[in-house]
């Protein structure tokens, strides 16, 4: 029979702390050096494994957080904009999610600024995006379609709640 969908959550690949940049671990692979952080680089409070991936506002690597004992997804916003409105921007937008705590999508830990930095600190979820369970998998059965659509719009309800829209 259909195995039932596994919960919807908004999707960051966690790979293993002695992976380097461009090794395959299983399917995936860590994207190469972007030129903003280093792998094994120090950044603040946070020693950093890998890029994980990068968007129109920023990109985002995985991190060892020494004082929780975890790791975590970090996200910066691309370059060092002396632009406040954006700067303060890219800040109420993590501190806005960080008031969000819903079973369908990622935790944000919280902002800070790091060597001038603007960080959104976020929980790191093992994984893969749906587009890559389709490709892997090929279309899902109809039922677990279903029950991860409505998953991924209860978490966007849930967000939509607290005033929070994602482009």
């Amino acid at each position: 029979g259909e195995q039932p969908a596994a919960p919807a959550k908004t999707i960051v690949l966690s790979f293993p702390p002695t992976e380097q940049p461009g090794e395959r671990i299983g399917r995936y692979k860590l994207y190469a050096h972007d030129g903003l952080l280093k792998t094994g680089q120090q950044f603040g409070a946070y020693r950093i494994v890998g890029l994980l991936g990068q968007g129109g506002m920023g990109s985002v690597y995985k991190a060892w957080h020494e004082a929780t004992q975890r790791y975590v997804a970090l996200k910066l916003l691309l370059g060092n904009s002396d632009l406040s409105a954006d700067r303060e921007r890219f800040l109420r937008e993590g501190r806005l999610a960080a008031t969000l705590n819903h079973r369908h999508t990622v935790y944000v830990f919280g902002t800070e600024e790091i060597e001038g930095r603007q960080v959104i600190v976020m929980e790191l979820v093992r994984g893969s995006t749906l587009g890559e369970l389709v490709q892997r998998r090929g279309p899902l059965p109809a039922s677990a379609a279903v029950e991860t659509i409505l998953q991924i719009i209860d978490g966007l309800e849930a967000a939509a709640s607290r005033g929070i829209l994602h482009c």
